[in-house]
């Protein structure tokens, strides 16, 4: 893509309406179950916005873009884009249910203790 398309698609961005009214409700949900993937394609379409165009506008290369769509990224590089992608459309950091259950797992996984109660609440069956 050169840079003039980059830019056509930037300003076609900043012109387009805020990403779902309905978000913008203070009704509206601060976080989705969804899965990232069928998020992002929604926003590509409400937006009119190609992959390689949201690529970027958020500073990656649209390979990686692919690849969290398909589901076959790292899980950390999912988060890292999620969030950027976040920041683009002004959702909440933790909008994506991928982010949530990936910081999650982090804090769990930092704390052996907890790891253990939980297991001990949730897993381990009484004898």
């Amino acid at each position: 893509m050169s840079q003039r398309q980059s830019d056509r698609q930037f300003a076609t961005f900043l012109r387009s309406p805020p990403p779902r009214d309905t978000r913008s409700t203070s009704r509206a949900p601060k976080r989705t179950r969804r899965p990232l993937r069928d998020e992002i394609l929604d926003l590509l379409g409400e937006h009119h916005l190609t992959i390689a165009g949201l690529a970027s506008i958020i500073g990656i290369h649209p390979t990686h873009l692919s690849v969290v769509l398909r589901g076959i990224a790292l899980p950390g590089m999912t988060v890292a884009i999620g969030i950027r992608i976040t920041e683009c459309f002004g959702l909440n950091p933790d909008y994506f249910y991928e982010v949530r259950q990936y910081q999650l797992l982090e804090s769990i996984n930092a704390d052996p203790k907890l790891v253990d109660r939980l297991y001990d609440r949730y897993v381990r069956r009484p004898q």
